[in-house]
């Protein structure tokens, strides 16, 4: 978590100001031949191949499942014929650029990154969920849509299920060289999971309460919270020797979409990102 004194609220408007500043000369930045004809149109219609392929995937995955779920077994394997590329004219483009905008700048901004001016100063958008409606409420009054009004849902976990339909280094890239025009930085943030131990919550009986208090219930409690403590602290520690080998991996593959676009425009890898 960083220690960075936060921005103000309206600082924050700002800075997306200047993101989504002039939309129509970054559709032609991004699009040049249209937006018809832009790989980056896929993200919202993907090719028949690629939504067969998608549906494969989530049927394998189901499949896994089969030994507890023999219905989910027996389902018919998807067919490329079952599926269909949507036509060119499907979709408003300026709303897919919004919301591809969007999505970009909440991972920028998300995922525990921290965006940071020259002063030290972090602008922090709020939580996955509330940088998220934060974004939303932002397209929502300054680029006022017929056809969609967003919620926090069009940006939580952006790009998770349709970011590998085409590649939106490009967008990264533009977004990356407004915020440093801005005097703006990034510091990544690696993935890592950690449990939370609740056993602290977990009250059978009321506290300081003698008519309630039973010596041998009480010592069953504490010894059951004794071993799910150490059962937390061993998994832990599997989930922090698997962050320590996907950290080291990292050095050695290639980088994802957003930080290969910072260290085209910052000429280095950001900071919290693994280096050899």
């Amino acid at each position: 978590m960083s220690e960075r004194p936060p921005a103000s609220e309206q600082a924050c408007i700002s800075v997306l100001q200047s993101l989504f500043d002039q939309p129509a000369e970054i559709m032609r930045g991004l699009a040049p031949k249209g937006w018809a004809e832009s790989p980056l149109r896929l993200i919202f219609h993907p090719t028949a191949q690629q939504k067969y392929e998608q549906s494969m995937r989530l049927h394998e995955n189901l499949r896994g499942w089969g030994k507890k779920d023999a219905q989910t077994s027996e389902r018919p394997e998807p067919q490329l014929a079952d599926f269909t590329t949507d036509p060119p004219d499907a979709g408003n483009p300026m709303d897919e650029l919004l919301e591809l905008l969007g999505d970009c700048t909440w991972l920028i901004f998300s995922n525990n990154h921290s965006v940071f001016d020259a002063d030290g100063l972090e602008y922090h958008l709020g939580s996955f969920r509330g940088s998220g409606g934060f974004i939303a409420d932002f397209l929502n009054e300054h680029f006022p849509s017929d056809s969609i009004t967003y919620d926090y849902m069009d940006f939580y976990c952006a790009g998770a299920f349709s970011f590998d339909r085409a590649d939106t280094t490009p967008v990264f890239d533009l977004l990356f060289r407004r915020m440093k025009a801005i005097g703006l930085d990034w510091e990544y943030s690696f993935p890592r999971t950690m449990l939370l131990d609740l056993n602290g919550l977990r009250k059978d009986e009321p506290a300081d309460d003698p008519a309630h208090y039973d010596a041998a219930k009480a010592m069953e409690q504490q010894l059951e919270a004794e071993r799910n403590k150490a059962d937390v602290a061993r998994f832990q520690e599997k989930l922090d020797e698997v962050y320590r080998e996907e950290y080291e991996s990292a050095k050695y593959k290639l980088p994802p979409p957003e930080v290969r676009a910072y260290r085209t425009v910052y000429g280095k890898l950001p900071d919290g990102f693994p280096q050899i």
